[in-house]
């Protein structure tokens, strides 16, 4: 069964991403991509357009597609349960399936939009007893990641701003997703584009505040302890990141001030000119250092986003099943983990008031913790 979807950023990239997948080998057994030989594209008044990658008119027929009418390899979407008799069997199965992808530098990030894992079609149907070979398949690719599009020139393009409203993301991505999205060709807003980082900092803070509203799920009413713990270790991150801005700001106040000091010596009316433009020019400066030592701090552990995004999800969902089967540490410790290097850091609470935080030394998400090796050992051995 085919659907109609608006031909947005979401749909495009899944789209991206399942063309990747086709190239693995059973890839079948362990995901469910979108079947890219039967998309048909549509205009605003749903009238089909030509293939327009066998047509000349390549940018005009891309520019009217307004939707498009796409199915999956397997359409039933029926979601997987993770009866407790399967639970190891079954995360070992979806672990080993981030490995492939991330082997292949995929990023594969859990989707709000729909449920990501579903029931391969030959187990439709059937009993739960019949189901005991059945292992989850992989599905919704719309917030996944293709690793060589981080680069600083594609970066913006593809962490879109739909990430933000994803309660599967690690804190720091959230972070590097909000600054790369914000302050960015805002011609309409000029106040926007003058913010500096603090200013910046404190939307962020309100956005990643609402993302887990009790309101909009009863999850997060249950789960309050560790939405907490959560939240603690974005603020732990945030301020780290903006310590390491501050430090990195230092390094061009020389040359800020001998700009200054010229300027001194011009005229009056120049001057004056001078120190308007300096406090919007500073502003953008401070916003294009926060992205620069973001995207140094942050980038090198994209492999561990995955993992994250697939932890929460199981604490939310699986709490129950997790505690049983003795896992209910290691995923917690993991979504609570402070990301960077192990070190105590200064944190500036107000003018003056320095106080000093000591970050955990057992770095479980910069360790690269195996999941397969230690949920193989639950299977086999509890």
């Amino acid at each position: 069964m085919s659907n109609v979807y608006v031909n947005n950023f979401l749909i495009n990239n899944n789209i991206i991403i399942s063309r990747k997948i086709y190239n693995f080998p059973h890839y079948f057994l362990f995901y469910n991509p979108i079947d890219i030989e039967n998309i048909k594209e549509l205009n605003g008044n749903y009238e089909q357009i030509n293939n327009y990658e066998q047509i000349n008119n390549y940018e005009q027929n891309k520019r009217e597609t307004k939707y498009k009418i796409i199915s999956f390899k397997n359409n039933t979407l029926e979601p997987f349960i993770f009866y407790d008799t399967i639970f190891c069997k079954s995360l070992f199965h979806i672990f080993n399936s981030i490995d492939i992808l991330l082997k292949n530098q995929i990023i594969f990030l859990l989707s709000t939009n729909s449920y990501p894992f579903i029931v391969p079609e030959k187990y439709l149907n059937l009993s739960v007893k019949s189901k005991i070979d059945c292992m989850p398949i992989l599905h919704d690719f719309s917030h996944s990641i293709y690793v060589p599009y981080l680069k600083r020139k594609t970066i913006r393009s593809f962490l879109h701003k739909s990430l933000l409203d994803n309660i599967f993301i690690a804190p720091e991505l959230f972070i590097l997703c909000f600054i790369y999205n914000n302050n960015n060709n805002n011609n309409n807003n000029n106040n926007n584009n003058n913010n500096n980082f603090s200013q910046i900092k404190q939307t962020l803070i309100e956005k990643y505040n609402s993302l887990y509203d009790e309101e909009k799920n009863s999850i997060f009413h249950k789960e309050r302890e560790i939405i907490k713990k959560i939240k603690q270790n974005f603020f732990n991150i945030l301020e780290f990141i903006e310590i390491q801005i501050c430090n990195e700001m230092k390094n061009n106040d020389e040359e800020i001030i001998i700009k200054k000091e010229y300027m001194i010596d011009d005229k009056k009316e120049i001057e004056e000119r001078f120190y308007e433009n300096e406090i919007k020019n500073e502003s953008k400066e401070e916003i294009r250092v926060a992205k620069e030592v973001m995207y140094k701090m942050i980038i090198p552990y994209y492999k561990t986003w995955c993992f994250y995004s697939e932890c929460l999800f199981f604490y939310f969902y699986y709490k129950q099943s997790l505690i049983d089967h003795d896992l209910i540490s290691l995923f917690e410790n993991y979504i609570t983990t402070f990301i960077f290097e192990n070190q105590t850091y200064e944190s500036k609470q107000n003018e003056n008031n320095i106080r000093q935080n000591n970050i955990r030394q057992n770095n479980i998400r910069q360790n690269n913790i195996d999941f397969k090796s230690v949920i193989y050992s639950k299977i086999f051995f509890n």
